[in-house]
């Protein structure tokens, strides 16, 4: 159901202006979106270090857990799903990796530099997105801003350095945008001390975009967007005593495109076009050592391919037909894909205080053929400033390519099943935005590893919870915010595990000119994870951060001291966290 844009972590969030939410498909502002949006603008990401993870830890919601320091394994839990239940975007681009087991995304080398937003839509989401969106999505979208460009330089602890340059320009109905991108760190063991992780497992990544966009008409446009990115990465044999490996590289190759075209017939009405499509390469290289008595190479390739057709009416109806292609090969199983065809269609509808949504996905996929999922909603306008909604919804998953053909393969699985409902109450004052929510999901028919080969199982995912949200603004130069989730996920084996039962971020902030300055606290409650056959519970943790920035004329500044007090914790068990981090990032405008 219909949920106002939830205020971004800072004061440089405050929504003064109607902000389009794109990942509806249909251009909805965000004060008539009907779905759970939170967004994270470029002013708070401005405030972070060059890559996201640390900004997605503090969604209300949404929790991070990463293996280690820069490069290491990451994995995002949605209101408490796993990883494998978010559809994670670039521009449009659907980038779940279709040669992971369960298509998951591996966020590390998502720099922050150059994205303007970073949209994260909760609960049910197949109806406008298809497979994978069970838990929601998260659509990042880069800036595009012409006839400019700037040079940024960042420097942090650990051997961090990293390298930033863009350019565009315009000419009568065409515009341009390009940047490249080189950063390296020695970085620190992703295995802990406890299990004997003293070699450092750093990093090295390159990486270049280009942005064309050329306006045929005032009402014909075409865009275009490609990105290329290589990356090595050091990486450990996993938790546990000799687990610390200086041989084990995984090289990373991948690329991104983006092309549309679309029509505009009236100020309400308009057609487009969507070419989308994304590839990946990795090589896990395993050299001899004292772990391993033979050098191991592996090999992973995987490509995805969507054409999408809309037609829009802004703010009120979307109707689209999409075509999508995955491939998969490995070392394990040969060349396979799989293409799904589905019809989609959302309407809006408003009568006074009420506003209603409903919409629905029919579609062919080549292993299950027939299926079907749909969403419907509700929001009350009870005030000006309060309003009640609530939300249920369908959703599925695609088995995986790796789970249909791999040699523990079965081509016979049926999607993963989801529902979600969601109610909510939003007030506002002259000063502040307070939000709280109420969330439940579960997931049947889920595909597990058992015994010798993947199947469909018995077992029942389930996750409910409390979202409360808060902001105040006072004296146009304090501000502040605090959220609080609390997650319950219940799984037939047991509580699952690295999602903490409660989490709490809170952030104040001074601005005055040219000066920004702020403290931010964040708390993660007991968690439970494996130490294989048995189970662990890790404490509870706090980390302080502080960041101070500074804009003179084209220059501009920015401190961060990352847990300050050096504090000692595993996000996942036998996996080292960040200690003490330092950041220095310059940008030069020009």
């Amino acid at each position: 159901m219909s949920w106002l844009l939830l205020l971004s972590l800072s004061a440089y969030a405050q929504v003064l202006e109607p902000i389009i939410i794109e990942s509806s498909k249909n251009e909805t502002l965000n004060k008539d979106s009907h779905s759970p949006v939170y967004i994270l603008d470029e002013k708070k990401l401005r405030n972070s270090n060059p890559y996201v993870h640390d900004e997605i830890k503090k969604v209300t919601g949404v929790d991070l857990v990463q293996n280690g320091s820069y490069s290491g394994n990451t994995s995002i839990f949605v209101r408490g799903l796993d990883s494998k239940y978010t559809a994670i975007y670039l521009n449009g681009i659907k980038l779940n990796d279709t040669v992971d087991p369960n298509r998951r995304v591996d966020i590390n080398f998502i720099n922050s530099l150059d994205i303007e937003k970073i949209e994260y839509i909760k609960g049910s989401q197949s109806v406008l997105y298809g497979s994978d969106a069970l838990g929601g999505i998260i659509n990042i979208i880069t800036k595009t801003q012409y006839n400019q460009g700037h040079y940024k330089l960042n420097v942090g602890s650990y051997g961090f350095v990293q390298n930033q340059v863009s350019q565009s320009g315009s000419q009568s109905r065409s515009a341009y945008q390009f940047g490249m991108l080189a950063g390296s760190a020695n970085g620190i063991s992703a295995t802990t001390k406890q299990f004997g992780g003293n070699e450092r497992d750093g990093f090295e990544q390159q990486e270049g975009y280009f942005i064309f966009e050329n306006h045929f008409t005032d009402s014909l446009l075409w865009k275009t967007f490609v990105r290329a990115s290589h990356a090595i990465s050091e990486i450990d044999e996993g938790f546990g005593a000799s687990r610390d490996d200086a041989n084990r590289e995984l090289t990373k190759n991948d690329y991104q495109l983006a092309t549309s075209l679309e029509k505009k017939f009236s100020d309400d009405q308009k057609w487009s076009l969507h070419l989308n499509s994304q590839g990946q390469r990795r090589v896990d290289t395993d050299e001899i050592d004292v772990a391993d008595v033979t050098k191991n190479v592996d090999t992973f390739k995987g490509y995805y391919h969507q054409l999408e057709s809309r037609w829009m009416t802004k703010n009120r109806s979307v109707l689209g037909l999409s075509l999508e292609n995955e491939q998969a090969e490995t070392d394990d199983f040969l060349k396979q894909d799989k293409s799904t065809s589905a019809v989609f269609y959302q309407q809006s509808l408003q009568f006074e205080r009420h506003h209603f949504e409903g919409g629905v996905r029919v579609l062919y996929h080549e292993t299950f053929h027939d299926y079907a999922v749909y969403n419907l909603g509700y929001k009350f306008q009870y005030s000006e400033n309060l309003k009640f909604g609530s939300r249920y919804g369908t959703s599925f998953k695609a088995p995986s390519l790796y789970e249909l053909y791999s040699s523990f393969g079965d081509e016979n699985l049926n999607p993963e099943k989801g529902e979600t409902v969601d109610a909510y109450a939003h007030l506002t004052t002259k000063v502040s935005q307070h939000q709280l929510t109420y969330f439940y999901s579960e997931i049947e028919q889920q595909i597990q590893f058992v015994v010798a080969n993947y199947q469909n199982v018995d077992a029942i995912q389930r996750a409910q919870g409390v979202e409360l949200e808060n902001s105040l603004t006072l004296a146009d130069s304090w501000s502040s915010y605090w959220n609080y989730t609390y997650t319950d996920v219940e799984l037939n084996s047991g509580r699952a595990l690295r999602r903490p039962h409660q989490k709490h971020n809170l952030g104040i902030e001074y601005h005055h000119e040219r000066w920004r300055t702020g403290i931010e606290w964040l708390y993660r409650s007991k968690r439970r994870d494996s130490d294989f056959p048995a189970t662990v519970v890790l404490p509870s943790y706090s980390l302080y951060n502080l960041y101070a920035g500074y804009k003179f004329k084209q220059q501009e500044y920015l401190l961060e001291l990352k847990n300050i007090f050096d504090k000692e914790y595993e996000s996942a068990f036998g996996y080292t966290a960040m200690p003490f981090t330092v950041y220095l990032s310059t940008r030069w405008n020009f």
